[in-house]
């Protein structure tokens, strides 16, 4: 399953354990396949495929997020610019609209949702919107 980096920089590895040297560092907003959950010595570590590719490990602390279809479960859901309420409305949904959702943002502590509709629009909608995950 897809999953973005919600986290602002994170360290990865080629193998579980951070006593090993980083392969690379991810950024906020980085995707990537969600592999398998190993343990070693009582540390968590996520398996993640890149988009190159290569195979690393996260630690299994990491913030991320899961991406996937969502439908609307009201009318008139404002799809905003920002991560913010007086941001401009790029476009308002109605009910059963699916999206994908791919990441969260919070704005003065309220949680907003980043998704993107089938033409390519990306923007935000606030958290508190009616939802379901898409079949």
């Amino acid at each position: 399953m897809r999953a973005v980096l919600v986290d602002d920089d994170v360290k990865v590895y080629g193998e579980p354990g951070d006593e090993m040297i980083s392969l690379a560092t991810l950024k906020k907003g980085d995707t990537f396949e969600l592999g398998r959950v190993k343990k070693v010595k009582k540390q968590v570590w996520v398996e993640a495929t890149l988009d190159s590719g290569q195979v690393v490990y996260l630690p299994g602390d990491t913030k991320i997020f899961v991406i996937k279809k969502v439908q609307l479960l009201k009318d008139g859901v404002d799809s905003h610019a920002e991560a913010d309420a007086e941001s401009a409305v790029l476009k308002t949904y109605t009910k059963n609209t699916v999206l994908t959702a791919n990441g969260i943002e919070k704005d003065d502590g309220k949680g907003w949702v980043r998704v993107v509709d089938d033409s390519g629009v990306q923007g935000y909608i606030r958290g508190d919107a009616r939802i379901k995950v898409y079949q």
